[in-house]
C-alpha cells in the first residue's frame, strides 16, 4: 500500500510538471525559437521518432556515466511522458555506447519519419579526466540534439548559450539545457504540436507564411499559374510597343527587348520565390539590385554588335536562329559564371542558373514567333500584292474597255455624217475604223504595246478624223526611232489625240493642226499632243478619256508617271514616264 501511494505522488508530481511547467519567457518567444529551428521554409514536414524511443546503454561500465545518463533520461521523462525507454543491450531507436579504454561515445539514430537517417552522428569527445557536471554537459548536448533536426534558417530569437541555440555548437561544454531547449522538445512530441504551431503561425506570421506551411502543393501551382499569367500580361503588353516595332535606330531594337526579357524573367523567379517560401522577414533578392544597375546593358550591346556583324538577311530563317542561340547562350555563360564563383550560398546559383535559362528560352521563343510573324507577314505580303497586281490589271483592262466604245461612238457619228453626201469618204472611214478595231482586238489580254503600234492606231483614228474635217484639219507625228518597240500602256496617246480634235480644233472657225511628238528626256519617255484649239481652262481638265489616262498611269507607274497639261508658249498636254528600258 505504501509503494502505491508513493507511485501515485511521484506520478502526480511528474504530471503536474509537465502540465504546468513553466518557462521564463513568453510562449510566443518560446513558440519563434520552435519554428525558426524545426521548420525548414519548404515544408510542414516535421522529422521525430516514431512510437517509442528506446535509449539504449551498450558497455557502460563506468557507474558514473551510466547515473549521469540515467539522470538525463529522467529529466527527459518529465518532457516527454511515455515516450522514453531505456535498456542496456538490444536493438531500437538510440544506441548510445560509451567504450572507456578509447575514451570516446558514440551516438546512433534511426527509424526516423520517411525512414531517413537524418541524425545519424558519431562523437570522439574526450571523457577522462573530466567533471561530472562537464560529462553530464556532453551525454546531454548528444541527447538532446538527437531528439530533434534543426534547419539552416536565419534565427533570429536566442535564449543564450541554449543547446538549441545553434545549428553547429563547436564546443558543447559551452552549451545549457535551457528552458527554451525543454520549451521545443517538449511541445516537438506532443500529438498536437502540428496544430500548435499553425496557429501561432497564422497569430505570428504572414499568410504567405501559412498558406506555405499547409498547402505547399497548392502555393506552389498557383505560384506557376500566377507567374504564368505575369508573363502573359507583359508580352501583350510590349508585343507591338517593344517586342516587334521596329525603331529607327536598330540598337533599341536590341535593347529594349532585351531589357523586356531580362527584369521579367527576374521579376517571375522572384514573384515565385515570394511566394513559396516560408522565410520570415524577406526583402528582395535580386530585382531591386537588377533594376537600380544596367549591368545587362554590356551583354545585350555585344549581343547587338556580334548579331549585326555575323547575321545577315540574305541567310536562312534557320541559320539565323542558331547563331542568334549560339551568341545569347555564350553571353548569359559569360555573364552568369562570374556572379557564381563569388556567391558561396547555393540556392542563389541555383536561382541564377534559372534566370539564365529563362531568359534564354525566352529570347528563343520571342526570336522564333518574331521569325514566324515576319515569314507570315511576308507570305501575305505577297499574296495582297499579287491581289493588288491582279486588281490593277482588271482595272487597266476595264479602263480599255471604257475607251474603245468612246471610239466607236465618234466614229461611227464621223461616218453616218458622209454617208449620203459621200459615199467614198464613207468607205474609206469604215476601213480606217476596221484597222482601228483591228489594232484593238487581235491582242491576247495584253496589258501594254509598242509606241509603234500605238502611232498606227492613232494614225487610223486621225485618219478617219481627217475625211470628216476635210482640209481644215493637219496633223503630223514625230517619234524617235529608238523608241519604236518600247512597250507603254495600251490606248494612252488616243485619248490625248481625241481631246486634242474634241476641245481643241474643232472649236476654231479656221485651220486646225495636231502635232504628236513622242520623245527622250534623260530617263524620262514623253509624249506630247499639241493643238491650236482654245486654252486649256484653269484647274483640272475635264474629259472622260483624260481621266481614264490618269488612271492608267498611276495603276501602271505609280508616281514614276504624270500627266500634265500648258497653253504658253504653246497649248500642249504630256505624258512623262519614268521608264525602266530607257
Amino acid at each position: 500500500m505504501k509503494k502505491i501511494i508513493i507511485l501515485i505522488l511521484w506520478y502526480c508530481t511528474v504530471g503536474l510538471s509537465q502540465s504546468n511547467a513553466q518557462y521564463n519567457f513568453p510562449e510566443e518567444t518560446g513558440w519563434n525559437f520552435i519554428i525558426e529551428r524545426i521548420f525548414n521554409g519548404e515544408n510542414n514536414e516535421v522529422p521525430i521518432y516514431q512510437g517509442d524511443i528506446n535509449i539504449i546503454l551498450i558497455n557502460f561500465k563506468n557507474n558514473e556515466n551510466q547515473l549521469i545518463v540515467e539522470d538525463i533520461i529522467k529529466e527527459l521523462r518529465s518532457l516527454i511522458p511515455n515516450k522514453i525507454t531505456t535498456s542496456t543491450i538490444g536493438h531500437g531507436n538510440l544506441i548510445l555506447e560509451i567504450v572507456p579504454k578509447s575514451s570516446g561515445m558514440r551516438f546512433y539514430s534511426n527509424q526516423r519519419i520517411f525512414k531517413e537517417r537524418i541524425l545519424s552522428k558519431h562523437h570522439k569527445l574526450q571523457l577522462e579526466n573530466l567533471t561530472k557536471n562537464e560529462k553530464k554537459k556532453i551525454l546531454e548536448y548528444s541527447i538532446i540534439r538527437s531528439l530533434c533536426v534543426l534547419q539552416n534558417n536565419d534565427y533570429h530569437t536566442f535564449i543564450g548559450n541554449g543547446i538549441l541555440d545553434y545549428k553547429n555548437q563547436s564546443n558543447p561544454l559551452s552549451s545549457n539545457f535551457t528552458d527554451a531547449d525543454k520549451f521545443l522538445i517538449q511541445n516537438l512530441y506532443t500529438p498536437d504540436f502540428l496544430e500548435k504551431a499553425k496557429h501561432q503561425i497564422v497569430n505570428k506570421y504572414s499568410w504567405r507564411y501559412y498558406m506555405n506551411f499547409a498547402y505547399k502543393n497548392e502555393v506552389k501551382w498557383f505560384a506557376v499559374i500566377f507567374c504564368t499569367l505575369i508573363i502573359f500580361l507583359v508580352f501583350i503588353a510590349s508585343y507591338k510597343t517593344i517586342l516587334i516595332k521596329k525603331f529607327r535606330k536598330t540598337y533599341f531594337n536590341y535593347l529594349l527587348p532585351g531589357l523586356v526579357i531580362v527584369y521579367t524573367s527576374f521579376i517571375v523567379l522572384e514573384a515565385y520565390h515570394r511566394m513559396t517560401s516560408m522565410a520570415v522577414g524577406m526583402k528582395p533578392a535580386f530585382l531591386s539590385p537588377i533594376i537600380n544597375n544596367l549591368v545587362w546593358l554590356i551583354p545585350i550591346s555585344i549581343l547587338y554588335l556580334l548579331e549585326r556583324r555575323f547575321v545577315k538577311p540574305t541567310q536562312s530563317i534557320s541559320k539565323q536562329l542558331k547563331l542568334k542561340a549560339f551568341f545569347t547562350i555564350s553571353l548569359l555563360f559569360i555573364t552568369i559564371v562570374p556572379f557564381m564563383i563569388f556567391i558561396d550560398k547555393p540556392h542563389l546559383r541555383l536561382i541564377l542558373t534559372l534566370v539564365a535559362i529563362l531568359i534564354f528560352f525566352s529570347r528563343m521563343l520571342f526570336l522564333y514567333l518574331q521569325a514566324h510573324s515576319e515569314a507570315m507577314l511576308h507570305k501575305k505580303d505577297v499574296e495582297l500584292s499579287k491581289l493588288r497586281e491582279l486588281k490593277a490589271q482588271a482595272e487597266v483592262a476595264s479602263l480599255h474597255a471604257r475607251i474603245n466604245p468612246h471610239f466607236l461612238y465618234n466614229s461611227l457619228n464621223s461616218i453616218a455624217a458622209l454617208a449620203h453626201s459621200s459615199p467614198d469618204k464613207t468607205e474609206q472611214m469604215a476601213l480606217s475604223l476596221s484597222d482601228l478595231f483591228r489594232h484593238n482586238i487581235n491582242r491576247k489580254n495584253e496589258a501594254t504595246s509598242s509606241i509603234q503600234d500605238e502611232i498606227d492606231a492613232v494614225k487610223a483614228y486621225l485618219e478617219i478624223e481627217q475625211i470628216r474635217f476635210g482640209d481644215r484639219m493637219t496633223y503630223s507625228i514625230e517619234v524617235d526611232k529608238d523608241l519604236e518597240q518600247v512597250q507603254i500602256p495600251r490606248n494612252i496617246i488616243q485619248p490625248l489625240v481625241e481631246n486634242a480634235i474634241k476641245h481643241g480644233m474643232s472649236k476654231v472657225s479656221g485651220n486646225g493642226f495636231i502635232t504628236i511628238n513622242i520623245h527622250k528626256e534623260e530617263e524620262y519617255l514623253t509624249i506630247q499632243v499639241q493643238d491650236n484649239g482654245p486654252d486649256f481652262p484653269d484647274g483640272l481638265v475635264s474629259g472622260y478619256g483624260l481621266q481614264s489616262i490618269h488612271d492608267i498611269l498611276q495603276l501602271s507607274y505609280g508616281k514614276n508617271a504624270s500627266l500634265n497639261w500648258e497653253n504658253h508658249p504653246v497649248k500642249m498636254i504630256s505624258i512623262s514616264i519614268k521608264h525602266p528600258n530607257l
